[in-house]
């Protein structure tokens, strides 16, 4: 059955060759990240320094706690994954994993970091504005370094969508939010020069637009608790939306079901 999961999958990833981004990736950074030259370098850009080494332990350390409860083989999907930062924390807490991009080349460069075949690890190419994956067919989603490169508008789609597909836990990380000293220090700063305090996203503010997507913040960690302005976010459904969900369509469009996970059809 393992077999058959990757045989539906993974060719989706390797034989695709057109490198333009889906509805919704239109942005600048987007497009550069089709490159395999700015794939190959994201880590040694971003986590190969001191700060970036402690962060993706936090990050890794906090994950953890935030999927323990989670029944050991729950399928987990990662969107986007980018170049796997995350997947070997998740397999580790005895996850199946679906590693999700839009972007073939950070792919290639997943793929080839954790060394298949890894058993419990699948690789999809997907948007994350229109995720190939039934309602409500994973038991968790999780969406890191990315909210924050979107709008609001498209912020919401983006969550709207992750709520759908994920039975349980919605764990996201918002960036460019104000901890405690940081705060602090900013309306010091700006009272002493007489000036209005600058607004920066806050925790209240995450909390009401998880809201409007059907979902509500069970955890708040900040990443570094002092100095990172990095929070990661344990949602669950609001009660209405996961009933609502619940009585999602026929499913027509779909491909029969593959190892429990049921994949829409991609075709034209």
């Amino acid at each position: 059955m393992r077999d058959r999961l990757d045989r539906v999958r993974i060719p989706a990833v390797a034989d695709h060759r057109d490198s333009r981004p889906a509805y919704g990736h239109t942005r600048p950074v987007s497009l550069e990240y089709q490159s395999l030259d700015v794939a190959e370098a994201y880590d040694r850009r971003r986590f190969r320094g001191l700060s970036g080494r402690y962060n993706n332990w936090r990050l890794h350390r906090l994950l953890s706690r935030m999927v323990h409860a989670l029944p050991a083989g729950s399928l987990v999907l990662d969107v986007p994954c980018g170049t796997g930062r995350i997947e070997s924390c998740l397999m580790r807490c005895s996850l199946r994993v679906i590693a999700a991009d839009i972007s073939t080349a950070m792919l290639t460069v997943a793929r080839r970091k954790l060394g298949l075949p890894r058993p419990g690890l699948t690789f999809l190419r997907g948007d994350a504005y229109r995720l190939p994956v039934r309602s409500q067919s994973v038991q968790a989603v999780l969406c890191i370094r990315f909210l924050h490169l979107m709008d609001p508008g498209e912020r919401r789609d983006v969550l709207t969508e992750l709520a759908r597909v994920a039975q349980h836990l919605v764990i996201v990380e918002y960036r460019n939010v104000d901890p405690p000293i940081r705060a602090f220090k900013r309306a010091i700063f700006a009272w002493l020069r007489g000036a209005a305090r600058p607004r920066r996203r806050t925790v209240s503010d995450i909390e009401a637009e998880l809201r409007r997507c059907g979902l509500v913040g069970q955890r708040y960690d900040y990443v570094n608790r002092w100095f990172s302005g990095s929070v990661l976010i344990a949602a669950a459904h609001r009660p209405r939306t996961a009933q609502l969900q619940a009585s999602d369509g026929d499913g027509a469009g779909q491909v029969p079901a593959v190892d429990g996970l049921l994949l829409m059809d991609s075709s034209p």
